[in-house]
């Protein structure tokens, strides 16, 4: 019951499996990652997420993600502009 109601799981798992452009990063889990801000047109994708350590920005492909704790002057978490040293890495791709 726990999973169910105070989790990502039920959330993501279902935008996996009905969003083709839908993915968790690498460094994330379905139990933990968190939409922050989704994609406001026809595409259903996430652009901005976040977990216990990470946020996420999906607008550079692959993405990118930065610690939460971090000493970007200026940091906005929902502007990857404003993120410094940011780490890129491949993701597996989009589902089919």
């Amino acid at each position: 019951m726990y999973i169910l109601f105070f989790t990502e799981c039920v959330s993501n798992v279902g935008s996996l499996i009905a969003s083709r452009g839908y993915f968790i990063p690498k460094e994330s889990s379905v139990f933990t990652f968190s939409v922050v801000l989704e994609n406001p047109g026809n595409g259903e994708y996430w652009i901005y997420g976040e977990d216990k350590k990470y946020y996420y920005y999906s607008g550079i492909s692959p993405y990118i993600f930065i610690e939460k704790e971090n000493t970007c002057p200026h940091f906005n978490r929902i502007d990857y502009r404003t993120w410094c040293g940011v780490d890129i890495r491949e993701h597996e791709g989009y589902p089919e």
